[in-house]
């Protein structure tokens, strides 16, 4: 991940979770925290994708998670 330290990517993991409900299983925020995943758009469905939730279908929740995810990522170098 592009300019992404490990920390970073928790640190948006746990801000889902408290936020949003989004506590994904610790073997899904490994697999975020150490994958390619780059860019907002990408992380968001990386992140509904991990829950099981279709991103056409839940508009709303989508919008809800991407504004979690670009306050996260528009401060990452």
């Amino acid at each position: 991940m592009s300019g992404t330290t490990l920390i970073e990517m928790q640190r948006l993991l746990d801000d889902l979770c408290l936020k949003l409900g989004f506590c994904l299983a610790p073997e899904e925020q490994e697999r975020l925290r150490t994958s390619v995943v780059r860019g907002a758009d990408a992380i968001t469905e990386a992140v509904l994708l991990a829950e099981g939730i279709d991103a056409a279908l839940n508009k709303r929740l989508r919008r809800q998670v991407m504004a979690v995810v670009e306050q996260h990522v528009s401060g990452w170098s």
